[in-house]
């Protein structure tokens, strides 16, 4: 992933159950590759979940998308709702050198249609302007294919719904069969190393790099 405060030109997904390890990979290792301006869409609903790079680092955190300011923040919307999603994404969709960040990604970009049309844009037209993004869901097949075609970077974290393995082994490789018991494998995967707490298949489609790395 690129390091330069401009212009980041990647785009990525995390997948995996809660509390798998994506906000600890978001917090060490892709929000310091951003360096620029990112937004972070989180829609939880509990002041004491906001992650804790939040209130260290000084992002800015806003409840209401009129108080958003272009640099580095935290939007925790009273208003989880499609068209809230789509009234952030339009204004994200007037700027440039801009990563958006999507919790629960799978709500907002479903399995047969993007929900958001500003980010359905951002998702196919948005790097050439410097706009990217980040999707984070538990659940891949619930995500539209744009999302998975269009990300550089897949971080596969642990799922233990055998349809989930599966869909996922076809975008970063059989290893991910490695989260289930031997005994819960299909026979062909019985075989492969069976992975420890907060591991992670990673795939990179520019260089087809495939790898198993644990935080």
């Amino acid at each position: 992933m690129s390091s330069s405060t401009t212009n980041f030109d990647d785009n990525i997904v995390l997948v995996g159950l809660p509390k798998a390890g994506k906000t600890y990979a978001l917090k060490k290792l892709i929000l310091p590759a951003l360096g620029g301006p990112s937004w972070i869409w989180y829609p939880e609903q509990r002041d004491d979940r906001l992650p804790d790079f939040v209130r260290s680092e000084g992002w800015q955190v806003v409840r209401d998308l009129d108080q958003l300011k272009y640099g580095r923040a935290l939007i925790y919307p009273r208003d989880r709702s499609i068209e809230e999603f789509e009234r952030f994404c339009e204004r994200a969709n007037n700027l440039s050198n801009l990563t958006l960040v999507v919790d629960e990604a799978e709500y907002y970009v479903g399995k047969y249609k993007i929900r958001s049309p500003s980010f359905a844009q951002i998702v196919n037209g948005g790097r050439p302007r410097g706009v990217c993004w980040v999707a984070i869901a538990r659940r891949p097949q619930q995500l539209h294919n744009d999302i998975l075609h269009g990300a550089t970077h897949i971080f596969c974290f642990a799922f233990d719904l055998p349809g989930d393995l599966e869909f996922m082994s076809r975008w970063v490789g059989p290893q991910v069969w490695g989260f289930l018991p031997p005994d819960q494998r299909k026979a062909a995967y019985r075989h492969l190393t069976t992975l420890p707490p907060h591991s992670f298949v990673y795939y990179n489609k520019d260089t087809n790099y495939r790898g198993v790395a644990r935080l």
